[in-house]
């Protein structure tokens, strides 16, 4: 008898199976793939090396399956090391998609594996694509590095994400480049500063920033029970000459360190409609519900709403937090 065919894309055209390294497999999909085309990967599978994308208008669809990293792929060699970029999934093609994949990072206590870079990546220079509906869990990474799940870079353009969940992650969406929008994202159980098994003081280790960014927005975003202090970053932030930014509609609720909202050096964007919840907020040094410092310049701050009591626990505790 012969069984139902498989469509085209499918993985396991390319030798995947359940739950097996199928790393070879996904690239040669990826590789095989032509314009319009999708990238099935219809098995869950871990991931030994980093996959590139370099076909563009190309859909990269899970499934709903898992795509997990491969003990000992994510320990990062050292500070500022770069090279390999350990990503999972990397974009360096105009027009690609990710879409209903379920991204794991490795269960390994401290000093185990982390993971370095981003697991869905867009390269300098790529324009438009996106990520909808996937779903990352446990994603910590190096103290040394600055890694989130989902990562634009500097002369990207036209970058969609939306509908992503993020649970149990140092890092989730970093915005760079030009007019990317991230909307409709979950981030729950965020440690921004690392936290436990790790102890990571990255600069941007933050669930939702974008740095350098022209025209950027963040919508309709929720971070649940989050904690930690990072040193230069917060829950949700514009940081590093962002200009003509967005950040509105979002909610901060039951987080209990670092700095809810964080405008820093950035210039001519809005923070509107948001609600923080402070319960439970304990701050250090100068963190408030929002803190915008003094080499930012027009920038509004409209209809936010912030509840709970701050207590300062060494410095600065206050609903708005201005100055250097």
């Amino acid at each position: 008898l012969q069984g139902p065919s498989l469509q085209p894309g499918d993985i396991r055209l390319f030798g995947a199976l359940e739950g097996a390294d199928n790393t070879a497999a996904i690239q040669a999909a990826c590789d095989a793939a032509t314009a319009g085309g999708v990238v099935r990967l219809t098995v869950n599978s871990l991931i030994s090396t980093g996959i590139v994308i370099t076909v563009p208008n190309i859909a990269v669809d899970g499934c709903g399956r898992y795509m997990q990293f491969a003990h000992g792929f994510v320990k990062h060699p050292g500070p500022g090391n770069w090279d390999p970029y350990n990503v999972m999934l990397v974009a360096n093609a105009n027009n690609v998609w990710f879409n209903r994949i379920r991204f794991l990072g490795n269960t390994e206590a401290a000093t185990a594996n982390y993971f370095a870079g981003s697991f869905s990546w867009f390269a300098q220079g790529v324009l438009n694509g996106g990520v909808d509906e996937c779903y990352y869990e446990n994603l910590r990474y190096d103290p040394t590095t600055n890694s989130v799940a989902i990562q634009t870079s500097s002369t990207s353009q036209n970058i969609k994400i939306s509908r992503c969940k993020f649970l149990d992650c140092t890092g989730a969406v970093s915005l760079q480049g030009v007019y990317s929008t991230c909307e409709n994202c979950t981030s729950e159980k965020t440690n921004a500063a690392g936290g436990t098994p790790l102890s990571a003081t990255g600069g941007t280790d933050q669930p939702f920033g974008t740095d350098g960014s022209l025209g950027c927005s963040f919508i309709n975003l929720k971070v649940v029970n989050s904690s930690g202090v990072p040193p230069s970053g917060a829950l949700i932030g514009a940081n590093v000459a962002a200009s003509k930014f967005l950040i509105s509609n979002c909610e901060i609720l039951g987080y209990t360190g670092g700095v809810a909202l964080y405008i820093r050096d950035s210039s001519s964007g809005m923070v509107h409609n948001c609600i923080n919840d402070g319960l439970g907020y304990t701050a250090l040094g100068a963190w408030a519900h929002l803190r915008v410092d003094g080499g930012c310049s027009n920038v509004f701050v409209t209809d936010n709403i912030f509840l709970g009591p701050l207590v300062s626990g060494s410095g600065q505790g206050a609903d708005i937090y201005t100055g250097g």
